[in-house]
């Protein structure tokens, strides 16, 4: 082998050396770009979920507000429906206890017949007041005025309970009211309160 030859291996060797390693090191800055670029992301999901957890957190905690004021609503309207519900009892019974009539609501039981409603339901009164137990007299009251106000909103009262009350001058409402205190006396000794 000549000196020419073996420098010429030389050059082969050292250039196939060169190129190796001159492609390893690509290749590892290819990988580390990559890895960096792997790691930005990762940094810039990091930074996306974790906003994302920040919203979720704020969507709880306004979700929890708010359940707390619609609980607090719901309070308040039950407030305003007793206070209304004194106002309007006013009008066709007197305040003392236990309720009866006034001249109003005496007037509206006759001219509308809402007693022959009372009389005609009282067993489906009577039965739903005692399944709901009442522990007195004042219960019974209160339940059978709460039991025959639901009244209104059965289909086959929707037509006949808006005519009786408007030939007595009177609402629904009163008018069922009145109903209730027709038949209270008799509710309260079928349910032996005295």
């Amino acid at each position: 082998m000549s000196t020419s030859d073996l420098i010429t291996l030389w050059s082969i060797a050292v250039g196939l050396f060169v190129t190796i390693i001159g492609s390893a090191l690509m290749i590892m800055f290819k990988i580390g770009g990559f890895h960096e670029k792997v790691l930005g992301m990762d940094k810039h999901f990091e930074g996306r979920f974790h906003g994302i957890e920040n919203t979720i957190d704020k969507i709880q905690t306004a979700l929890k507000e708010l359940t707390a004021t619609v609980n607090q609503i719901r309070i308040e309207i039950t407030e305003i429906q007793v206070k209304l519900d004194i106002l309007w009892r006013q009008h066709t019974a007197k305040s003392n206890s236990p309720l009866s009539l006034n001249e109003e609501g005496l007037r509206a039981l006759k001219q509308s017949n809402i007693g022959a409603f009372a009389d005609h339901h009282y067993p489906e009164f009577l039965s739903k007041v005692k399944a709901l137990k009442p522990e007195n007299a004042y219960q019974a009251q209160e339940l059978l005025i709460s039991v025959v106000s639901r009244y209104k909103k059965a289909d086959e009262h929707k037509l006949h309970l808006p005519e009786a009350a408007f030939s007595s001058g009177s609402d629904v409402d009163s008018l069922l009211f009145v109903a209730a205190l027709s038949v209270r006396d008799r509710l309260i000794s079928d349910l032996a309160f005295n």
